[in-house]
């Protein structure tokens, strides 16, 4: 471990919490929020400690080659973020993740499987837990930088294309004070289409050109590297 990863935050003590600074009788006294001296570092580590992006806790752009980390890095020099395209298996996610590691102290931000994102905006309807489906959405839509990792693999339906566009829209809007990472196994082309349906012919090129509006394409190739291990 690094001297980062082993050293004791001298704010909280490594408990992560704080006690806010107000006078006896302020609603607030005595309430813990989170240590604004190392909240993103403990969030970052929290990241990728959950057990679907576990795998990746240390990946790095250099587990790539030449060419796909100048790709990478001229498109993030120019406040640009990526689309990263490839069929399963050949490094989508783990580039994403390399991605977010290399720019953390920049970008702080949240990677999410798109199906997983909209099964927890769609159930966040039917629940009576406070939460919110459009507070849900906008939390990420305002992440300062985002993974947006398999776009393209949910079903496609009205409110899918409706929500995946609010989405993109508002980070195309945000301009500069949003990073935007997207994986997915279809080409830009592919993409649109696939949005595209009887109902809303266009929501595709929507979505699609939106995306291409924001990030560079990046295209990995190779056999499947999960069937080799």
């Amino acid at each position: 471990m690094t001297e980062a990863e082993t050293s004791v935050c001298p704010d909280c003590h490594g408990l992560g919490l704080v006690r806010r600074d107000v006078n006896v009788g302020h609603p607030d006294f005595g309430k813990a929020i989170p240590c604004p001296e190392c909240y993103w570092d403990q969030r970052h580590r929290y990241l990728f400690a959950e057990s679907i992006w576990r795998r990746y806790a240390r990946a790095r752009l250099t587990d790539f080659s030449v060419g796909t980390q100048n790709l990478v890095r001229k498109s993030l020099n120019t406040g640009r973020g990526c689309y990263i395209q490839g069929p399963n298996g050949v490094g989508k996610t783990h580039l994403a993740a390399a991605i977010i590691h290399h720019t953390w102290d920049t970008w702080h931000g949240a990677l999410v499987l798109v199906p997983q994102l909209l099964d927890l905006i769609r159930q966040s309807f039917n629940k009576d837990n406070g939460v919110v489906p459009e507070n849900l959405l906008d939390a990420y839509a305002q992440s300062p930088m985002l993974v947006l990792d398999d776009f393209g693999s949910e079903r496609v339906t009205s409110w899918v294309q409706e929500t995946l566009f609010k989405m993109i829209l508002d980070r195309e809007l945000a301009g500069e004070n949003r990073l935007t990472i997207i994986t997915s196994n279809l080409t830009l082309r592919e993409l649109r289409d696939y949005y595209n349906t009887n109902e809303d012919p266009l929501a595709g090129n929507r979505i699609a050109s939106r995306a291409a509006a924001m990030c560079d394409v990046v295209v990995l190739t190779g056999a499947d590297r999960r069937l080799q291990r």
